[in-house]
């Protein structure tokens, strides 16, 4: 089965929107896409955070750092210290990665102009937990670091995982306060096999191969 990973809806109110993706093990700079599984959700009056540079592992503290991309309530955009942003390959604004014009399937991509120190960020929320993407679907995340390009592949998750490895074994997803009683937030996609990378991988994961 192939799955892409859907945030959950807001609650309301954007401190208790407490979910993100936590993504650890990287080194330096790096390149960070992501394969939309769904059109991008329609505006909503609320902060939320598509990159926070200073997530601590496991933790609300901030590791320090300079480097995040956000749009609050009104609209406006913050992208501090991430550049080249695009879209298929097209340069576009940070804003753009907002706006309602990506749609399923489209990559979206931007650099960071600093360092990730911790070797962590957050993905999809700020680091303290808090401001969270609401309905965002994603089908993978590449990160390309000093140490080379590392794919994180939902489809790696089983529908079932909250914590998994890139499909080279390096770096490490991990969802924090995302609902686990059905596992909803795994959407079955594209209803084809899956490849032996893929189920390897899996296995891998499960601590079988």
């Amino acid at each position: 089965m192939t799955y892409y990973l859907k945030f959950p809806a807001s609650t309301g109110n954007t401190n208790n929107n407490n979910w993100l993706v936590q993504v650890s093990g990287c080194s330096g700079t790096a390149v960070i896409s992501y394969t939309l599984g769904e059109n991008l959700p329609a505006f909503a009056s609320e902060n939320i955070y598509i990159f926070d540079i200073r997530r601590s592992l496991n933790s609300t503290s901030s590791s320090g750092g300079t480097g995040f991309l956000l749009r609050n309530r009104f609209g406006g955009v913050d992208s501090t210290a991430t550049v080249n942003h695009k879209i298929n390959g097209s340069s576009v604004s940070g804003a753009n990665l907002f706006d309602s014009s990506p749609v399923a399937d489209d990559v979206c991509e931007f650099e960071t102009s600093n360092s990730i120190n911790s070797g962590v960020f957050a993905f999809g929320g700020r680091h303290s937990q808090t401001e969270g993407y609401s309905n965002l679907a994603i089908k993978n995340i590449v990160v390309t670091d000093d140490n080379g390009a590392h794919t994180i592949d939902m489809s790696d998750s089983g529908g079932t995982l909250s914590t998994f490895d890139s499909t080279d074994g390096t770096i490490t997803l991990t969802l924090i306060n995302f609902p686990t009683a059905n596992n909803n937030h795994w959407v079955s996609y594209g209803g084809g096999g899956v490849s032996i990378p893929v189920i390897i991988n899996h296995l891998r994961n499960q601590g079988i191969a």
